[in-house]
């Protein structure tokens, strides 16, 4: 509804403004694995890890994976 768009022009806006912030990418993510959008998840999470390699968001990432 209304709140997952307002949280998606949230977090899309995030990266958009933070473009080197791989906590943005990896809430952008987060929001796309909740709403079942499985490639996008992958791909945020993939910018996610190039810009900072995490043990969480590399978790999450083979966790799509499957």
């Amino acid at each position: 509804g209304t709140n997952a768009r307002q949280a998606f022009q949230l977090f899309k806006r995030n990266t958009e403004e933070h473009p080197q912030s791989a906590n943005a990418f990896d809430s952008l993510g987060d929001f796309y694995a909740a709403t079942g959008e499985k490639q996008k998840a992958i791909a945020a999470y993939m910018q996610s890890l190039k810009l900072q390699e995490t043990v969480d968001t590399r978790r999450k990432l083979e966790e799509l994976k499957k």
